[in-house]
Formats: C-alpha cells, structure tokens, sequence
C-alpha cells in the first residue's frame, strides 16, 4: 500500500461491499490469472509465464482520491487498473494537476517505466475505490522476450495515449474554453465510453481537471453545448454526445 506524500500510510477505513480481497487466496489467485490472460492475450506456449507474474501479483485497495505513486517516483513494478478507474495526472505551473488520461479497468500503467527504472513523468491517482494489481517486473520483462505480442499490445496502448495526449496539449494551448472542452472531450472518448462511444462516464470536475479549467467554466462551456444540442447532460456523471460533427467543428475551426 501506498504511503502518502508525509510517509504516512493512508487510511481506507471506509464503507464498502465485499469485494476481491474478501475471497480465499486460491479464488483471488485464480481471479487475477482469468484476468492476465484477457487482458494479455496470448498463446498457449507463454501461459508459465503468465502463471509465474500471476503467482508474485498482489491486489492492492486504494480509496478513491488516493494516490498509487507521484510524479517523479522511480516504481518498480507494472500495474493494471483490476477494478475502478484511474487517472494520470500532470502537475502544472500553477499548482494545479492537469489529467492526462483516465484508465478504466483493464488498462496498463507504470510498466515501461519500471522496466527502465527512470522516474515516472505522470502522478496516479484513484478516481474511483479502487483494485489495483501490480506485479514484479522480471517475470514481465521475460514474457515480452518469449512474446513479442505483449510488448506490442503495451506500446500499443501507451502509442493511443501519447496521441490522445498530444492532441489535448494542441488544445489547451488555446485561449478559448470551448476548444479546450471540445479537445478534451474528444480526447477522452476511447478511455470513458466502455460500452457506447458516445457517452461518456465523465464528471464535470474531472472534465475541468483534464481541460485546465474551473469546473464552473466547465459547466458553464458544457450548459452551452447543451442548448446547442451537441451533448445532452440529464445522467449523473454521464455526458452522452448527441451531435459528435459539432464538437469536432469547435476544434477544427481553431485550428
């Protein structure tokens, strides 16, 4: 478990269902193989490998708000988001942290830069209770030898992020709050839209965050698309995008 900024370890001592770490060792065990194998997605002929990260994996709670490790710590091991979300977050000149991405569940982080032990360039924060497991390098770092796939799969996910990234810094580059709105939204689309690309499960505070904005600019830019017809924003957490071809123009015609 992570300790906090001060050293201190963090309390969790808050009101939940029962979950994974309720379970026997041997069914969490038999939890976290089912879930390696989906998320890696490969042969028969690397499964002992599989099975040897499986065997050393550890489930981790963290709270929501909690951070799992900070901008600039050298980690050394990989995670996968198991249950919840979380996000990366960059800290800004003003203070203030800008998120990068959101991960739902299943998504990988941290691994590369534990591989080659530089500093982590993003802090990451538990946007929801979350299940977290991390898992020791080594045995990773011998699947990618024997897989190749699974190394592709990684560089595959960290490409669609950077890119995602990329274009949100064009963005926020932009005076206009519309255009960073738009730009944001857009950007999270693949990470907040699991089930219907276009609605997305996104607060209107981690919107704010993510654009590097207040979040009564955020309402007030989103009530605004709202009148347009471009998003519809009745469920809670929820923004459904009803006219995509209108967002995409607020950023186009900045550009």
């Amino acid at each position: 478990m992570r300790d906090d900024a001060h050293g201190h370890r963090s309390s969790l001592a808050v009101n939940r269902q029962p979950t994974m770490l309720d379970m026997t060792e041997e069914s969490k065990k038999d939890k976290i193989l089912r879930f390696l194998r989906s998320v890696l997605s490969i042969g028969s002929e690397s499964q002992g490998f599989i099975a040897r990260i499986g065997e050393h994996a550890t489930l981790e709670r963290y709270a929501k708000g909690e951070y799992i490790f900070f901008e600039g710590d050298r980690i050394d091991r990989g995670y996968y988001v198991f249950e919840g979300r979380v996000s990366l977050r960059k800290s800004s000149s003003n203070g203030k942290d800008l998120i990068v991405a959101l991960l739902p569940t299943g998504e990988p982080f941290g691994t590369l830069a534990a591989l080659d032990g530089r500093p982590f360039p993003l802090s990451a924060q538990a946007q929801s209770d979350c299940l977290i497991l991390e898992f020791p390098v080594g045995e990773f770092r011998a699947l990618m030898a024997e897989n190749p796939r699974v190394g592709n799969q990684l560089m595959g996910a960290i490409g669609a992020r950077l890119r995602n990234s990329h274009e949100l810094s064009r963005a926020l580059a932009h005076d206009k709050v519309e255009v960073r709105v738009a730009a944001t939204l857009l950007s999270l689309r693949p990470s907040c839209a699991p089930v219907d690309p276009d609605e997305l499960l996104l607060s209107r505070q981690e919107l704010a965050d993510a654009a590097g904005i207040t979040i009564e600019t955020a309402t007030r830019v989103m009530k605004r698309l709202e009148l347009e017809g471009a998003v519809d924003l009745t469920g809670t957490g929820r923004v459904r995008l009803l006219r995509i071809e209108r967002i995409k123009a607020i950023v186009e015609e900045s550009q």
